[in-house]
């Protein structure tokens, strides 16, 4: 838990001369080295991360209606290789992300990114279905422990700063949401193998492996939640001082001292403790629709600008013909999501920017299945796709914050990957209803999900100023005091206190 709390007091120095003992808590730390070439390289590092996520993703509409052809695949079967990462991600996200609070940051951030390459060009090298459904669990199983290295770049930004830099992942994200529909058209579309396509997606973890590898330490805020590692910890900070070109020497100088704070269990269950138990169902709330509402969205798109060469969109032994343009140009879209999102976290705050993203993500997907079953104009179609996946990710951007922002350091890995887990659960389903369902059915029910996101976020705790897993303490203090109009209501007002 941080300690908010800086003093001076003297200490005796070398040589029994008389010094000053400088002692920083590690939010004031953090804040002192400010941004710069380290957070820049984390921020390469784990973007790379982020781009092998979206790309592993999005490459399952254009992968499982391909080996649908290819391999004479049922439905079932071709739902099956989609299902099959987000069941895999279900099972990285509660070991890996519980390995995140016990052995360390670093320690998964690289585990996750090794078994991402390994198992992605395993894929484009397996015999036959079983092998494939296989290897792609085992990547769904290291991109469930990217909650990871998210968290360990949110404990090296600066309070004011975090919002907005962790912001920047997600172009990360969108830029390989358009890489894979480009690589599908260079691949798959001029009649390559669809194993050339898996391979090439699986390149840019690769890059994140090194990286992290090579430039990024373990977290300071980790190193202190263990309770013993203290000089470990200011050494990594003095570093990346150094790497900002600050002054370490002045800003720790010999014989400053962190802060620990008190010792609290990283044990799952703390999660349903009276103090997180609100915000934790909340969390969940939102991740649940997260899952379903972007993974659907990306489907539904697909499937909309999908088309069969014997014109029969039933027909099994169709080869599958995609609007590659359209595909891309929607792609685009999670662009100005990103930026959406950037213009409204921290003016707004998370729960409103939630509100709209998933509220306008609802709406669009809404008009984007009902307009396909009515025939509508391409260019319709095209705008319509873009404005939904506008507004899906700049709300999924946010919820991924906020989440970050909720919990403290100790169980912040674990109560991140337990969310993951509930949207890769949703993730799961997906396919099954959007491939196999109707568009109508398909329609209504994202209609429904996104209401759930909608509840969830206007309830949830706001975060916006708070330091890194303040919210828990704040949330106490309104308690305690009941309520008063003051400054401890006002930092933990929800949007829907808002707009009452």
């Amino acid at each position: 838990m941080d300690v908010i709390n800086d003093g001076e007091s003297s200490f005796p120095g070398k040589g029994g001369s008389k010094g000053i003992r400088v002692e920083l808590s590690i939010d004031d730390a953090v804040d002192a080295i400010q941004f710069g070439k380290f957070q820049k390289v984390m921020v390469i590092a784990v973007g790379l991360c982020f781009m092998s996520d979206a790309m592993e993703v999005v490459l399952l509409g254009f992968l499982s209606a391909t080996l649908k052809f290819e391999w004479d695949l049922s439905s079932t079967q071709a739902a099956a290789i989609s299902a099959s990462v987000f069941l895999g991600e279900v099972a990285g996200s509660i070991v890996l992300g519980r390995l995140g609070d016990t052995i360390g940051r670093r320690k998964v951030f690289l585990a996750a990114a090794a078994i991402i390459c390994v198992s992605g060009v395993a894929t484009s090298c397996v015999p036959g279905y079983r092998s494939l459904v296989l290897a792609r669990f085992v990547v769904g199983f290291g991109v469930g422990g990217l909650t990871v290295p998210f968290d360990i770049f949110a404990e090296f930004l600066p309070n004011k700063m975090r919002g907005k830099y962790l912001m920047l992942l997600n172009y990360y994200w969108t830029a390989g949401s358009i890489i894979v529909p480009l690589l599908a058209f260079l691949t798959i579309g001029n009649g390559y193998s669809w194993r050339v396509f898996v391979f090439l997606c699986s390149i840019p973890c690769v890059g994140s492996f090194v990286l992290c590898y090579l430039y990024v330490p373990e977290s300071p805020r980790w190193l202190l939640a263990q309770g013993k590692r203290k000089n470990e910890a200011l050494a990594i900070l003095r570093n990346a001082a150094d790497e900002n070109n600050q002054n370490s020497g002045k800003i720790f100088p010999e014989g400053c001292i962190l802060l620990e704070g008190k010792k609290e269990s990283s044990d799952v269950f703390e999660l349903f403790k009276h103090k997180f138990r609100k915000n934790t169902f909340l969390v969940w709330g939102l991740w649940i629709c997260f899952g379903f509402a972007y993974y659907g969205t990306v489907l539904v798109t697909t499937r909309v600008f999908q088309s069969n060469t014997s014109g029969n969109n039933d027909e099994i032994s169709a080869r599958p013909v995609f609007d590659y343009g359209s595909i891309c140009i929607s792609s685009v879209a999670e662009l100005a999501g990103v930026s959406l999102s950037i213009l409204t976290i921290d003016s707004w705050g998370r729960a409103p920017s939630q509100v709209l993203g998933y509220a306008g993500g609802g709406i669009f997907v809404f008009f984007m299945c009902m307009l396909s079953l009515n025939g509508a104009p391409n260019a319709v179609l095209t705008l319509v796709a873009f404005i939904a996946r506008m507004f899906e990710m700049s709300a999924s951007c946010v919820t991924w914050i906020s989440t970050a922002e909720i919990y403290p350091t100790e169980i912040r890995s674990t109560g991140h990957s337990v969310a993951n887990v509930t949207c890769r659960l949703s993730a799961f389903v997906c396919p099954f209803v959007v491939q196999d369902s109707p568009l109508k059915s398909v329609a209504f029910i994202m209609v429904f999900v996104h209401l759930l996101g909608v509840i969830s976020a206007s309830l949830l705790t706001e975060t916006k100023d708070l330091a890194l897993g303040a919210a828990a303490k704040e949330v106490r203090k309104k308690k305690k005091c009941g309520c008063p109009a003051g400054e401890p209501f006002l930092k933990t007002q929800t949007f829907y206190d808002t707009i009452r």
